[in-house]
């Protein structure tokens, strides 16, 4: 079964008028580099590193997007959800 496949714009993930004052992007980047490894939130962290993984090898399309399985956009929700 083929996942959805949902678009974010990478201005998005790159602006910092937000209340962290850091990137989206970069702020997973921190979070994954302190918490990468703990095992409670496993399905969580692995969503978040293949989110960060096609960020960095996906080029963002005609409308300034790159798009993104259902898996990974979860995460990355669920990331914001949580305010980190």
């Amino acid at each position: 079964m083929k996942q959805k496949i949902f678009k974010v714009p990478i201005k998005e993930l790159n602006t910092t008028e937000n209340i962290h004052q850091t990137p989206i992007i970069a702020r997973i980047v921190n979070y994954l580099a302190e918490y990468g490894e703990d095992t409670e939130d496993l399905v969580f962290l692995n969503g978040l590193k293949m989110f960060l993984k096609r960020y960095q090898n996906t080029k963002a399309d005609e409308t300034g997007c790159i798009e993104f399985e259902e898996n990974e956009y979860e995460s990355y929700l669920e990331f914001l959800r949580r305010g980190l």
